[in-house]
């Protein structure tokens, strides 16, 4: 059953979306490797957990991480620009909106920082 389901059971409620913790990086793994046939490592998820924290979200239901993004500010010659580096939802909670919400929140934060633009690389 999915977390969020209104009692009618036919409307999700909004997902908290919020800074991940390092108690939430097992979860974000877990994440990841549902999400991705080559998956980032775990250690480095601590490593992003380190450098990027307030671009580095989460969204859960009732501290269930079901999506998450990470985004870096990176400087190229005089430019300052947003990488995202990756996003992922839980496959149950695909085609709810989630990753949207996640993007949104992740490009609201990343211009705070007044960059040039914002990008990001997919691979296949």
């Amino acid at each position: 059953m999915l977390l969020g389901l209104s009692s009618c059971g036919s409307m999700m409620l909004k997902p908290s979306i919020r800074e991940v913790t390092i108690q939430d990086l097992k979860q974000v793994y877990e994440i990841e490797v549902e999400s991705f046939t080559k998956p980032y490592p775990l250690e480095l998820f601590l490593v992003y957990y380190i450098i990027s924290k307030d671009l580095f979200i989460v969204a859960s239901y009732n501290n269930i991480v079901v999506g998450y993004a990470i985004g870096l500010i990176e400087y190229k010659n005089s430019e300052k620009l947003g990488h995202i580096i990756s996003i992922a939802v839980r496959p149950l909670y695909r085609g709810l909106g989630i990753g949207e919400i996640l993007m949104k929140e992740l490009e609201r934060r990343i211009r705070k920082y007044f960059v040039t633009y914002i990008y990001l690389e997919v691979g296949v």
